[in-house]
């Protein structure tokens, strides 16, 4: 028997890249969840199949931890027939569940890092194609970086994933309510780097630009929150010849020129992308840009890239394709009438 709970929704909603919540709103959920299993704890009850689906959010705002029909109850009032065999959902299980080894309170808690994780980027830390894959990297993948996802998640709250998600019980939080005091630390200390109405113009400002035709809005969200925003003076270098970096750059506004030998060869502007040679092969620049006038641009590492979906990558690889055609066509005309 379930309570029932009118006008609700699960946290899976929330898990996709173009339906993020702001980094302290995740934080503020994560909290109340690691008070919630800490109350089921202490009452010897294991839930053994937290996920987001099961995390429910009601029409105020309030956080419900859902199903506990595969829960593990250990008290000496009650007597239960344990059943052998996986119990639970194998993407949210910790190492020692998914490889049928004893589990504790604590495995929830890495049922729930992974949660967290999904909810500040989209994706899934340990995703495989095959049962064997995914038991291999919950036992042995190093989770990555959220920064390589976004870039408005603080540096204690990393600290905070890596223990939720630690491989060896030991390592990780101890008790749901040891999780709950970090969060609410970094909770008051969290500022919303970018509201949601400034990541709203930031979509609206680069889904027009020719560069991103044939990207879905989830691929142009994921962009937003991973990337870096950056801001040129007239004049200022943003990459010189010779120097090594594996990024490539996206105009937002404005006009760069590109130089060879100190010898002004070529201008871009909004919509253009450079860089994308040194990203495909890892060579060193092959020429500078610089500002012409006042510069916004997105900056976008190979790191990112790797993260993102295949499709993303696809469609990336599909506009680096058309660019250096154009440029090429280009370069033959002009050697030709030389």
């Amino acid at each position: 028997v379930m309570e029932y709970i009118p006008e609700v929704c699960t946290l899976s909603k929330f898990c996709k890249a173009d339906k993020l919540l702001p980094v302290r709103d995740v934080v503020s959920i994560v909290y109340h969840a690691a008070k919630a299993l800490d109350y089921a704890h202490r009452q010897g009850i294991i839930h053994r199949d937290v996920k987001p689906s099961n995390l429910l959010q009601t029409s105020t705002r309030q956080l419900k931890l859902a199903d506990f029909s595969v829960a593990l109850i250990n008290r000496d009032d009650y007597e239960e027939t344990h059943i052998g065999g996986l119990m639970g959902s194998p993407l949210y299980m910790s190492p020692e569940q998914i490889t049928e080894r004893e589990v504790s309170s604590n495995t929830d808690i890495f049922s729930l890092g992974v949660v967290m994780f999904e909810l500040l980027t989209g994706q899934h830390p340990f995703r495989a194609e095959t049962l064997n894959v995914l038991i291999a990297n919950i036992s042995g993948r190093d989770v990555p970086p959220i920064s390589e996802y976004r870039n408005d998640v603080p540096e204690d709250l990393q600290q905070v994933m890596n223990k939720m998600l630690a491989k060896k019980t030991s390592d990780r939080y101890r008790m749901g309510l040891d999780l709950a005091s970090d969060l609410a630390r970094i909770f008051k200390e969290l500022g919303q780097v970018d509201a949601e109405d400034i990541l709203r113009q930031k979509f609206e400002t680069i889904k027009n630009l020719g560069f991103f035709e044939y990207f879905t809005d989830v691929d142009i969200w994921e962009l937003i929150r991973a990337c870096d925003w950056e801001n040129y003076n007239k004049e200022e270098y943003i990459i010189q010849e010779g120097e090594e970096d594996s990024s490539f750059y996206i105009i937002i506004s404005g006009i760069v020129s590109v130089e060879k030998n100190g010898h002004r060869i070529d201008y871009l502007q909004e919509g253009d992308c450079f860089g994308e040679m040194s990203y495909l092969t890892s060579e060193r620049r092959t020429a500078s840009i610089k500002a012409n006038t006042e510069v916004s641009l997105i900056k976008v590492n190979s790191t990112t890239l790797e993260r993102a979906n295949e499709g993303t990558q696809l469609r990336f690889l599909k506009v680096f394709v058309k660019t250096l055609s154009t440029r090429l066509a280009m370069t033959t005309r002009a050697l030709t009438r030389n």
